[in-house]
């Protein structure tokens, strides 16, 4: 019997046929998934990080209005040695009137609480030294 060259037979020819056109097609539907996933992950990560941006922005913008809204009561008070408390309530009562997370205010002159507000509730407050606390509570303090 006279020996075929694999190529040259008509099943093997079609059996081989269909098992490389089997790996083409397997292969393609392959990449076009990880093409799929690689595309969806990297969306995924730009909505994550356009979130976590936005995130950042708000929190930035609190932070920097409940800091920045105290500069206006300490120049007043500077500027006004002699303020009562009531001239402190009035001010600090519209200054944190708009929406922040401020919920009470002291001035201290030379790190002695004078003024308070709200004073309700507060009222123990008032002359409370800060050179005091820290210097039981923590290293050497230069004011």
């Amino acid at each position: 019997m006279k020996k075929q060259k694999y190529y040259k037979n008509p099943k093997k020819k079609f059996t081989l046929s269909i098992v490389f056109a089997s790996f083409l097609i397997f292969s393609f539907l392959a990449f076009f998934e990880y093409s799929k996933f690689t595309h969806d992950r990297q969306e995924q990560v730009v909505m994550v990080t356009r979130a976590l941006s936005d995130f950042r922005a708000r929190l930035e913008f609190l932070i920097n209005e409940n800091l920045k809204l105290p500069q206006g009561l300490i120049t007043y008070a500077a500027l006004n040695p002699d303020l009562t408390q009531q001239q402190f309530e009035l001010f600090a009562r519209e200054t944190l009137i708009s929406d922040n997370r401020i919920r009470n205010i002291a001035l201290a002159k030379d790190l002695v609480i004078s003024h308070m507000y709200p004073m309700a509730g507060n009222e123990k407050a008032i002359g409370l030294d800060y050179k005091k606390i820290l210097s039981k509570n923590s290293p050497p303090f230069n004011p």
